[in-house]
């Protein structure tokens, strides 16, 4: 509620081959911690699914979030990580944002956006980010 509110996180855990972290927001003394919370889909996105893009790129203060309306274009592996392309550009600075289907719920993470002649509108499985929750390997 204020865009002016600063917090502190930690890095929880790190994936680099994913490029992805999971991060807490840290309590500082005399502050409430925000909470806001998305539920995980219960299935994975297939071709052409209605999704939305939420985020923050291109961040000023006095701008409000991004949302826009998609469809998942493409599933591909890449580097044997698991993904899907959106049919609209991710612009700088939404990389983490959420993407979430037609019940609010995540589905997976926008992760980089896709130049004129080369890239995709790469967005990462949110079975992905299970992976890294659920094991040791990632804890910092």
């Amino acid at each position: 509620s204020d865009p002016a509110e600063k917090y502190k996180i930690k890095v929880e855990r790190i994936c680099p081959h994913r490029d992805v972290a999971i991060c807490s927001i840290q309590n500082a003394a005399g502050k409430t911690v925000p909470n806001a919370s998305i539920e995980k889909a219960h299935k994975n996105v297939v071709m052409r699914d209605e999704v939305k893009l939420l985020g923050y790129p291109v961040y000023a203060p006095g701008h409000s979030h991004y949302l826009v309306d998609s469809k998942v274009a493409k599933i591909y592996v890449q580097n044997a990580v698991n993904k899907f392309e959106i049919d609209n550009q991710i612009r700088s600075g939404n990389s983490g944002g959420p993407i979430i289907d037609s019940d609010s719920r995540v589905v997976g993470i926008a992760l980089e956006g896709a130049q004129k002649d080369t890239g995709n509108n790469g967005c990462l499985f949110i079975s992905e980010i299970d992976e890294v929750l659920s094991s040791d390997a990632y804890k910092i």
